[in-house]
């Protein structure tokens, strides 16, 4: 799974049949302040406006998928390297996955994802406040999370969920309800991580710079710039 701050995808109409009348991410430019290294992150969707390919311009590592009714199918190749998760809906909400990401998935009344679970130890808990996540973690490893009062129309402005095996599909709705409101920091023991926005004339995020502190040195230091390009 990709440890990358991340914006996703919205999207933004030829057609009225064929999209909503939202932006559309196009491409996801990141540079990595401490290694000097800039990768691409490009988005294909479909008449729908779902993504069904995200790939890296630069790499040849690509995830591909498939939209059935009550099955979604997630394929990740890096070289001759591929793995498959299938993950298996109610109601359009994703219950438990098969395959490389196996698991089980609960929520509240709210369709607030609450717990991650596949069986191997102990599992991923979320707790959440004002329609945000504000705690996610397993044991005693756990992150806290703030917020800006700005909504969030930007679908997943970065690989928030990132212990969640698929962050597309949480933020296409599939894993239930969404963060309302733009991150502002995540902090777990050992460091402090804050993100700044900048916005086009629509509200829209057009640069993330992120920051980090750690807990070592109290030093806040810019860790990676990512710069997005709508259709």
């Amino acid at each position: 799974m990709v440890a990358l701050s991340l914006l996703v995808f919205v999207s933004c109409s030829k057609n009225d049949d064929e999209y909503p009348q939202e932006k559309q991410v196009s491409n996801i430019t990141t540079t990595t302040h401490e290694f000097n290294s800039v990768s691409t992150l490009f988005f294909e969707y479909d008449k729908k406006g779902r993504v069904v390919k995200s790939r890296y311009g630069s790499e040849d590592e690509e995830y591909n998928y498939n939209y059935d009714d009550n099955v979604i199918t997630e394929t990740y190749t890096s070289g001759s390297y591929s793995n498959v998760t299938t993950y298996h809906l109610n109601k359009g909400i994703i219950t438990h996955a098969t395959g490389d990401y196996d698991g089980v998935y609960t929520y509240s009344a709210k369709n607030e994802l609450l717990n991650y679970s596949n069986g191997d130890g102990v599992p991923f808990t979320y707790t959440w406040k004002n329609g945000n996540i504000i705690t996610q973690g397993e044991g005693d490893y756990i992150r806290s999370y703030t917020y800006s009062t700005m909504e969030n129309q930007i679908i997943g402005i970065h690989y928030f969920a990132e212990n969640i095996p698929d962050n597309i599909l949480f933020n296409f709705g599939y894993f239930g309800a969404k963060n309302k409101n733009l991150p502002t920091s995540k902090k777990s023991s050992s460091e402090k991580i804050e993100y700044e926005y900048e916005f086009d004339e629509d509200g829209y995020v057009t640069k993330m710079q992120t920051y980090v502190t750690y807990d070592q040195t109290q030093k806040r230091k810019l860790t990676s710039t990512q710069t997005i390009e709508y259709k």
